[in-house]
């Protein structure tokens, strides 16, 4: 079970439009407890408006965005989302793994990502939180993903010929295969599996197709 982004993104998004006033925005980002807040315009994503968009704008007009940040209502925010927003945000596509949406907010060090189609059409938002719920998997759910759909399925053994056991997300297989080659691919698809933190083999194998002479 390869887990993609749309298995684990939200759905239902917060969303504003470019022509929102800054100061709705910085409400609604309150109001709903997010730091960002995608900008959609005819139901495609133009652009993202965050936390340091608003720290960027706080520096260019002064007092007016301070008031609003701190809660004073003697002076007010003006301008529209479009002003401050960061256009041409990173995405990623629904059809994308978990873990590869993990591994792009690493190396783009955000918390976030929202997730468009192919027509560049918003369908949700994935965050940290979303791909965490990945780990939390009960262990017999992944000990039956590596037994149905590894054990069984990919090598075609009966479930009696590997063991199988997790703890706490470390899957544990034992037993014999029929090649080397059958040995790293039940290993591999188990790494996969939604939920693995590590796999630990005492596998064994018949028959050592390594050894093979080229055809």
């Amino acid at each position: 079970m390869k887990v993609k982004v749309r298995d684990v993104m939200t759905r239902d998004v917060i969303t504003i439009t470019p022509d929102t006033a800054l100061k709705e925005a910085a409400v609604t980002m309150t109001r709903h407890h997010v730091s960002g807040l995608p900008v959609v315009e005819g139901g495609r994503l133009v652009g993202i408006i965050t936390e340091a968009d608003f720290v960027t704008k706080l520096a260019e007009d002064g007092d007016g965005l301070l008031s609003l940040v701190f809660g004073r209502r003697d002076s007010e925010m003006t301008g529209r989302v479009s002003e401050a927003m960061s256009r041409g945000p990173h995405t990623i596509g629904p059809d994308e793994l978990a873990t590869v949406a993990a591994r792009r907010m690493a190396e783009l060090h955000v918390k976030r990502l929202p997730v468009v189609d192919d027509a560049g059409r918003l369908v949700g938002v994935v965050s940290r939180s979303d791909l965490m719920s990945i780990f939390a998997r009960p262990d017999e759910n992944i000990a039956a993903d590596v037994v149905n759909d590894g054990v069984v399925r990919l090598l075609g053994v009966a479930p009696d010929g590997v063991t199988v056991s997790v703890d706490r997300g470390v899957v544990h297989l034992s037993g014999t295969v029929g090649s080397f080659t059958e040995k790293r691919m039940l290993e591999e698809f188990t790494r996969q599996v939604a939920g693995v933190v590590s796999v630990e083999s005492q596998l064994e194998a018949s028959f050592d197709d390594r050894r093979l002479p080229p055809m």
